[in-house]
């Protein structure tokens, strides 16, 4: 029917308890489900705050769900044994916080989020707050620039460390950028700059598994967007290799790509036209197969909500951030799993084609002036010097590697859309001729009827008192309007069968 894109997040406790929390124009609402007496209890938790929040369960059990007020005050509301209590992390603060995040780290909590910086709302300071002993410490970690639109920032745990990921600009695009916390320290790695090529880039969600970072988000391709996906190995010393790198969906308007690992299989979940959709790896993300539309999005309404468990049968069975499922009270998830419920969407471009026509490869020779130009100063000029040799180097490995033929199947593509664009404008002239001649065939049929009512009338009149005249003459007419009517239907058949 319709995704619904609105504020919730699902939490569910070691004994099996679940919170749904949503955001209405009421506050923060929660429908809490107690699995142990079967009761559904159902308040508005937080009222008076804005609509960004975020919510997990620690290794205690306890929940926590962090929030803004509107008189500034970002606060952590804590839920211990069915007692809630709050805490102040953040005192009336002068601006509105964006992408509320929590993190955790060796079973402690670690709040970020983002303000402007000016009053055109295009520069943002991003902060971390972290307990030390007793009280709440905040960090500025560093500045980022968006486009038209503030783009999500996500948080994961991995290997006694937090990894950032977050877009910001470079020369006016979006680029995605990775950042670790060094914890012996409690200080910010520098950032490691994941993309780099000049497209639009909106949404993001990855996991950390076994030493490989897994990333999603969705990229402009012809002024549409499509499911990109990336692999990096993360070596000993915390610098990531890529691994492989892939367009998984055909281009529309998706958004909201999504991760989530279940029996095995790494599926990408996203919104599309209304629709899930969704692809797997059956490898980790080394092959993915073609999409699958799933059916019961046409028929229900769901949503994409923010998902933590301590239920042990449901970490041991899933692997995620987020998740797609139908709303309360019929809270459940959609987009994988068995395939019973989904259709097949073949994908309508070769992937190498897309990733041709993204990535624009680069021009060496105008990469080489732009360096040149770049190197005016002596200290510079040495270093410009050697990033030229290193372009050249690169340029001419890409050239080799690049079959000649690898444009071949783009520009048959375009000469087929050629084709047949060519074969619909002749089509829509047959539409427009036969319009005409069905106008005319109707006018023809009407004139007739009104002739058969003129004749049958002359008859009557003519033969009037003669019963055998009338039905004779009547026979004629009919044989008449009969021949008529075959030759009008053998006109019509004419024209529709040419």
């Amino acid at each position: 029917m319709a995704f619904s894109n609105q504020s919730s997040s699902i939490v569910t406790d070691s004994k099996g308890n679940l919170y749904f929390f949503l955001w209405t124009q009421k506050g923060i609402e929660l429908v809490f489900l107690d699995k142990i007496i079967v009761n559904t209890e159902k308040k508005i938790l937080v009222e008076d705050c804005h609509e960004d929040f975020d919510v997990i369960v620690d290794s205690k059990d306890k929940i926590h769900l962090i929030y803004q007020k509107k008189d500034g005050n970002i606060e952590n509301r804590i839920c211990s044994n069915g007692i809630w209590k709050r805490e102040e992390v953040v005192h009336q603060l002068n601006k509105k916080a964006f992408n509320l995040k929590i993190g955790r780290l060796n079973n402690k909590i670690h709040i970020f989020y983002c303000v402007p910086k000016n009053d055109n709302n295009k520069v943002y300071n991003r902060y971390h707050a972290f307990k030390l002993t007793d009280t709440w410490e905040t960090k500025d970690v560093g500045a980022i620039s968006r486009l038209d639109i503030l783009n999500t920032f996500e948080i994961q745990e991995y290997s006694n460390s937090l990894f950032w990921g977050y877009f910001d600009l470079v020369k006016d695009m979006e680029q995605l950028y990775i950042q670790q916390f060094d914890i012996q320290n409690n200080r910010w790695i520098d950032e490691i700059q994941i993309t780099s090529n000049q497209t639009k880039k909106l949404y993001l969600d990855f996991i950390i598994l076994n030493g490989f970072i897994h990333i999603t988000y969705c990229e402009n391709f012809m002024g549409n967007y499509v499911v990109k996906y990336e692999k990096y190995e993360i070596n000993v010393n915390q610098q990531m290799k890529k691994v492989n790198e892939e367009i998984v969906s055909n281009p529309s308007n998706c958004s909201y790509p999504t991760f989530v690992v279940f029996q095995s299989r790494l599926w990408i979940i996203w919104t599309e036209l209304e629709n899930l959709m969704s692809v797997y790896s059956e490898d980790m993300g080394d092959n993915w197969n073609e999409p699958y539309l799933w059916s019961e999005s046409k028929q229900e309404v769901f949503t994409r909500y923010r998902f933590d468990s301590n239920e042990r049968s449901i970490s041991n069975t899933y692997t995620l951030n987020y998740s797609f499922g139908k709303q309360y009270p019929n809270i459940s998830f959609m987009g994988f799993g068995k395939l019973d419920k989904a259709v097949e969407v073949p994908l309508k471009y070769k992937k190498n084609d897309i990733k041709m026509d993204i990535e624009q490869k680069f021009d060496p020779e105008n990469s080489i002036q732009e360096l040149e130009q770049d190197g005016n100063k002596e200290e510079e000029k040495k270093e410009s010097n050697e990033d030229i040799v290193n372009l050249k180097q690169e340029s001419l490995s890409y050239i080799n590697k690049w079959p000649k033929n690898n444009i071949k199947p783009y520009i048959e593509h375009k000469e087929k859309n050629k084709r047949d664009d060519d074969m619909i404008d002749e089509l829509k002239e047959d539409i427009r001729r036969l319009q005409k001649d069905v106008k005319d065939i109707n006018d023809s049929i009407k004139k007739l009827k009104e002739l058969y009512k003129e004749l049958y009338k002359e008859v009557e009149r003519n033969v009037e008192g003669d019963e055998i005249g009338i039905h004779e003459e009547l026979n004629k007419v009919d044989k008449r309007v009969q021949q008529i009517e075959d030759f009008l239907n053998r006109r019509r058949r004419g024209l529709f069968g040419r």
